[in-house]
């Protein structure tokens, strides 16, 4: 019998290790960006949502004259599409 130990190559485990923390880093990458695009994307919400907030007496108001104003020029135009059908039965048909 050999009682030399077969020596095994670390090399392949170590192209492992690097591999999977190559893996590793680009995840880590890709949830970053997903991360901070869901940020920006919420700030952008919060923004508006302040500026909604902190004007709505404006924009309340501004809606109520604009909603007065169209009920009111609606009312006085005239019909632009109007249209009348008369039918006329053939052979009596309105009786069977």
């Amino acid at each position: 019998m050999n009682n030399e130990l077969p020596k095994n190559n670390k090399s392949e485990e170590i192209d492992l290790v690097v591999f999977f923390n190559l893996i590793g880093r680009g995840v880590n990458r890709l949830l970053g960006l997903t991360k901070s695009v869901f940020i920006k994307i919420y700030s952008i919400f919060i923004t508006i949502a302040k500026a909604v907030f902190l004007n709505i007496k404006l924009i309340v108001t501004t809606l109520l004259i604009a909603l007065i104003i169209g009920v009111v020029i609606d009312s006085f135009r005239g019909k632009i599409y109007y249209s009348d059908m008369y039918i006329k039965p053939y052979f009596d048909s309105k009786y069977e």
